[in-house]
């Protein structure tokens, strides 16, 4: 109670080890000191520590049933909140759906401790992505706080926040924030206008507004939960650095990268700080930095950024682990932006093994890894094999996505470009991509403009130059109206024009373009 855990920790397993001696290693006393000892391990963050003593707590009181099972219960509850924080998923909901049961029998359908745990049912069915069934469980658990304990209640919207959580990924925006309002008012009255609570609910109002690219109210709504989580936990706090990374989030989806990169390495200090310097949360944010530098075209930094990362993820989660495929798959794209098609061939390959172990043939990282394969592939002129790779893509991507997705519309185009460079028949995936971006993006955008483009130079290979002509005409249309008429890719096409109208003797049109 003090906040002493070290020293509560020593005193609670010399008990242990007491009751051990002089009751029995299966006795009730043995397991609640197991119970304590768990608590402290969860609030020191060494969770497979108090799972193991959580496991052994549980077998006592299962053994001793004259315990209770509303003790079993309960350390399944906090069993299952352990399992979702490593996100082992099945586990987690295996330990609350017995949890569940158990309240149920106990205490009946409508007891609050039952609606505790389709609370954590339903959190662990929304990380699954099964949100009609997570939204059954939310609204279980409101209804029962609501009849206990009224809407004004902390319970009560704790479950009507997660319900707007969900409704925001369902993309219910205008619904999501009604409820989201109403949390705030709730936590303000019971709880102040400064506490931890109202802080995360304005960190989920922006994320909605950056989605919907309002990034005026996103930075409003995250500069508050930063404000409160400051002053609440210090500028040290995890809970800062989490909030600094979704502003370096919006900055870099805002066009800032620079000002991203100062916030990320603050996150990255800041985990450093708390959490060790080998620690996978600071592999995911030097995964994050990469990832700017390689869309600034700063290679070496990305590369450095990815090369650490991966060693963190290797000693930690191992050399197999689906965090060391995506971090292979960062690193094989600034080989190949570098050109260096061997050296990305590698780390795509090995990306693409790991992704089929842990995820199945289907996944669409699987599709990804197997996309980059076959472009570094082609890059090698080896077009058979791209092709193939690319195919099964594709395949993956249908399948998952539907037939009309942009990733689809993605393959198409890549498989064009590939049998484009083969001579082979691209003309039909050029057409297909073409007609996915319009209805998507639609007609003037620039992935149509460069698919007219290709399709205008198969037409000048096939001397079929009328046709050519309205492809590059309609391309140099578009790309007059998105880039102004002195971009490189007007030039391009303008060029090419030339080249079609001086074949065709028609010298004054050739000299204007």
């Amino acid at each position: 109670e003090w906040g002493k855990d070290d020293q509560a920790l020593r005193f609670y397993n010399d008990a242990k080890t007491m009751y051990c001696s002089n009751v029995g290693k299966d006795d009730v006393e043995v397991a609640n000191c197991l119970q304590n000892i768990g608590l402290i391990y969860v609030r020191k963050n060494e969770h497979d520590q108090a799972i193991a003593s959580y496991i052994e707590a549980s077998r006592i009181h299962r053994a001793r049933k004259s315990s209770g099972s509303m003790s079993v219960s309960n350390i399944l509850h906090d069993l299952g909140k352990l399992y979702e924080a490593k996100k082992i998923f099945d586990k987690a909901l295996s330990c609350f759906t017995e949890c569940l049961r158990i309240r149920k029998e106990e205490l009946g359908d409508d007891h609050e401790e039952v609606a505790s745990a389709c609370e954590g049912i339903g959190s662990v069915l929304m990380s699954k992505n099964k949100n009609a069934e997570s939204m059954s469980c939310f609204r279980t658990a409101l209804r029962i706080y609501n009849e206990k304990f009224g809407n004004g209640h902390i319970r009560y919207t704790d479950a009507l926040a997660s319900i707007a959580k969900l409704l925001a990924n369902n993309k219910e925006y205008d619904t999501a924030l009604s409820h989201f309002q109403t949390c705030l008012l709730n936590y303000k009255k019971e709880l102040g206008s400064d506490s931890a609570k109202v802080a995360e609910i304005l960190s989920y109002v922006g994320d909605i507004h950056s989605k919907r690219i309002d990034y005026e109210e996103a930075m409003k709504n995250y500069s508050g939960a930063l404000k409160i989580r400051t002053n609440l936990f210090g500028r040290d706090g995890e809970q800062v650095a989490a909030t600094m990374l979704e502003i370096g989030n919006l900055l870099e989806d805002w066009g800032d990268n620079d000002e991203a990169i100062e916030c990320y390495q603050e996150v990255l200090r800041i985990l450093r700080f708390r959490l060790g310097q080998r620690h996978v949360q600071v592999a995911e944010t030097l995964n994050t930095i990469g990832t700017v530098h390689a869309e600034r075209e700063e290679y070496d930094q990305a590369l450095e950024s990815f090369q650490e990362a991966l060693s963190f993820y290797g000693d930690d989660l191992g050399s197999d682990s689906v965090e060391v495929g995506h971090t292979l798959h960062h690193i094989g794209g600034v080989h190949y932006a570098s050109s260096q098609h061997d050296e990305s061939l590698k780390c795509s390959s090995e990306a693409l093994r790991i992704f089929r172990l842990h995820l199945g043939s289907d996944d669409l990282s699987v599709a990804l890894a197997l996309n980059n394969v076959g472009i570094n592939h082609a890059r090698r002129k080896e077009h058979a094999k791209a092709i193939q790779f690319c195919t099964e893509a594709l395949r993956i991507r249908r399948l998952k996505l539907g037939m009309e997705h942009m990733d689809v519309a993605d393959a198409l185009y890549n498989i064009g470009n590939i049998l484009d460079e083969w001579g082979c028949q691209a003309l039909k995936f050029y057409g297909e991509s073409m007609s996915l971006y319009r209805s998507k993006l639609g007609d003037d955008d620039v992935e149509v403009a460069n698919c007219l483009q290709y399709i205008g130079s198969i037409y000048v290979r096939k001397n079929e130059h009328d046709q050519a002509i309205t492809s590059y005409a309609e391309s140099l249309r578009i790309y007059r109206l998105k880039h102004g008429d002195d971009s490189q890719d007007v030039a391009g096409i303008l060029f090419n024009l030339g080249r079609i109208y001086g074949k065709r003797a028609e010298y004054e049109k050739a000299l204007s373009c």
